[in-house]
């Protein structure tokens, strides 16, 4: 995956050694991993995954808020020079790191934020936008633009000149009692607060 960008990521919020939405998660990866031809194991369960996970932090000792990337990439085994993907490559293998949060609980940031546009390299509109995938370089160039700029966040937009997301967070609006979201066509990732938000 260092070589080629050929894998994916979930970014998972802990709390007292617990995974949070690890359900949506799993089934959001998952999706993920079918799409790029990647072989589900059978082990992937939420049983499974969550104890993994629960054992990851009780060996860290993070007994608070934590953040957990679960990273999965094909495995692989090239014969030749030119031999970096086949059918037969589906197998995969995957990585659980655990990072201590300052808080464990979800909040509002009372002050808001200074945000802008970033309009240099709007976000195509195809399948592999909605991918979760460390291959991250649209989101690097964004999220560097915002601290040249000295910004909290940015909002992405998609080759038509939509609003489609940030780069750190889906976006929502809130008018008269009523929530709205970019839909997942216009290319943003179909995030977990989204779907549950929803």
């Amino acid at each position: 995956s260092f070589r080629y960008g050929d894998d994916l990521l979930e970014n998972i919020h802990a709390c007292g050694t617990e995974a949070q939405f690890l359900d949506i998660h799993l089934t959001r990866l998952k999706q993920s991993m079918q799409w790029l031809k990647m072989e589900v194991p059978a082990f992937f369960t939420l049983t499974a995954i969550s104890g993994l996970i629960t054992k990851l932090l009780n060996k860290n000792r993070i007994f608070g808020g934590a953040c957990i990337q679960l990273t999965v990439f094909r495995n692989f085994a090239a014969s030749g020079p030119h031999d970096f993907h086949s059918s037969e490559q589906s197998t995969v293998s995957f990585a659980l790191v655990s990072v201590p949060l300052a808080s464990d609980h979800y909040f509002l940031n009372p002050h808001g934020y200074t945000i802008d546009l970033y309009a240099e390299m709007p976000k195509p509109i195809q399948p592999l936008s909605f991918i979760k995938s460390t291959s991250a370089l649209f989101y690097a160039l964004a999220d560097l633009y915002r601290d040249e700029k000295k910004l909290d966040d940015c909002i992405l937009i998609n080759e038509k000149g939509h609003l489609v997301e940030s780069v750190h967070s889906n976006l929502f609006l809130l008018r008269d009692g009523m929530i709205y979201s970019p839909a997942i066509e216009e290319g943003c990732i179909p995030g977990v607060m989204r779907k549950i938000l929803i």
